[in-house]
């Protein structure tokens, strides 16, 4: 059974597979996805909070746990992480923002997953 190390992550959050890059609004939906998803090639995966903070997932373990150093995603970084997702999975579809420096990082987390789930 999947579970958080330390505390839970600002939701929504990011999470990379196997397959690609998906997002969970939840930890409901988050540890479903777990559960569902193929993790085979890495010890670890990058998962980033509705705070644009780096966590990441250990299969081995089964656990979801911050980065160890404080490390902060830019909005730009975190979108461009997507764009380039979908584009090495063949989907043209592009995440495009508007101006960046109005929105919180949390909005464009939600934004994200909202079109991720539209889109793969």
């Amino acid at each position: 059974m999947t579970r958080y190390l330390f505390r839970n992550p600002d939701f929504p959050v990011l999470i990379e597979t196997d397959q690609g890059i998906y997002g969970a609004e939840d930890t409901t939906t988050l540890f479903k996805f777990i559960e569902k998803a193929t993790f085979n090639e890495n010890k670890e995966y990058l998962v980033i909070t509705g705070a644009g903070k780096e966590w990441h997932y250990f299969p081995d373990y089964d656990i979801v746990q911050p980065f160890m150093i404080n490390k902060i995603v830019s909005k730009k970084r975190i979108i461009g992480i997507v764009n380039d997702d979908l584009a090495r999975r063949g989907i043209e579809a592009q995440y495009i923002s508007g101006s960046l420096a109005h929105k919180q990082v949390k909005t464009v987390m939600e934004e994200l997953v909202a079109f991720l789930k539209r889109h793969s």
